[in-house]
């Protein structure tokens, strides 16, 4: 298991602590930015300087110096070091390559604990309704330790219903596990990694509630939606798998075939129930 790693982190790191403690991890603005510029440091420096030339929204650029100050930056790091979080970034050993596919809304940096190898992996998503009822919860389970019997990477996100469900059956079965969290949060299970693009003290917002369908999509090689409602986290990941190109299928029982119909309608999914059909999903 990777160990805590407490030497002071590079000025691109810091730079990019900065935008997320700011709120901006997923910014197309900032991406744009950062690409321009070749990195997030002269990016940061270039905010603060009020740089000319710096093509950003005001507004942006006026929250970066705001909310993203060397004071909230050093407690930031503090408590990650504390909590025995890792800083990933583009370039560490253990960042998923797979949400480059974001592009310019691509994470700035996420909070990990636990192994993070299975961030290598293109898990199965499962995630569906916080509220199943009890044929959709046997399904959900049935589905989800078949998947992970198999030898299978699953993700969840953290929230119940559904994903708890996954999550467990999971870690019933000891197959590696990722855990998207809207923030960072203490404490994994064995085999299991808990990545966030929230960084640790910050508050939950809407902003970053919405973050975790997409990011859940992204490190997907196949998504599979039980039941959910319309503007659910559910919901919203299948309909970024779509939009990422992921294979994208829907959970039985009678509230998983009511909320899949939607996407079966919109996008084509198919009604997965055997472990085959998760195998031929594609």
């Amino acid at each position: 298991m990777p160990t805590t790693d407490t030497r002071l982190p590079s000025p691109e790191v810091c730079a990019r602590v900065a935008l997320a403690t700011a709120g901006l991890g997923g910014n197309r603005h900032i991406g744009a930015a950062i690409r321009d510029r070749g990195s997030a440091v002269d990016l940061v420096a270039a905010a603060y300087d009020n740089d000319p030339f710096l093509e950003l929204p005001a507004d942006i650029s006026t929250r970066l110096r705001a909310l993203g100050g060397g004071h909230t930056v050093a407690a930031v790091l503090e408590i990650t070091i504390q909590r025995g979080y890792r800083i990933l970034t583009p370039g560490h050993d253990e960042w998923p390559a797979q949400v480059e596919v974001l592009g310019t809304a691509a994470p700035v940096a996420l909070w990990a604990s636990g192994s993070g190898a299975a961030l290598h992996d293109l898990p199965v998503v499962v995630t569906g309704s916080t509220c199943p009822d009890p044929w959709l919860r046997h399904d959900v389970i049935d589905l989800t330790t078949r998947i992970a019997g198999d030898g299978w990477t699953v993700a969840t996100a953290a929230r119940p219903g559904v994903d708890n469900l996954a999550h467990q059956s999971t870690l019933a079965m000891d197959a590696p596990l990722v855990t998207v969290a809207t923030t960072a949060r203490e404490g994994h299970a064995r085999g299991e990694v808990v990545i966030s693009e929230n960084p640790p003290l910050l508050p939950v917002v809407l902003a970053s509630a919405l973050r975790t369908p997409v990011i859940l999509a992204a490190l997907a090689g196949k998504v599979l939606v039980a039941g959910g409602e319309a503007g659910s986290g559910a919901m919203r990941t299948g309909i970024a798998a779509h939009a990422l190109a992921r294979p994208l299928g829907v959970v039985g029982g009678s509230e998983g075939r009511a909320g899949g119909n939607r996407l079966q309608e919109q996008f084509g999914a198919p009604l997965i129930q055997t472990l085959a059909e998760v195998e031929r999903l594609v």
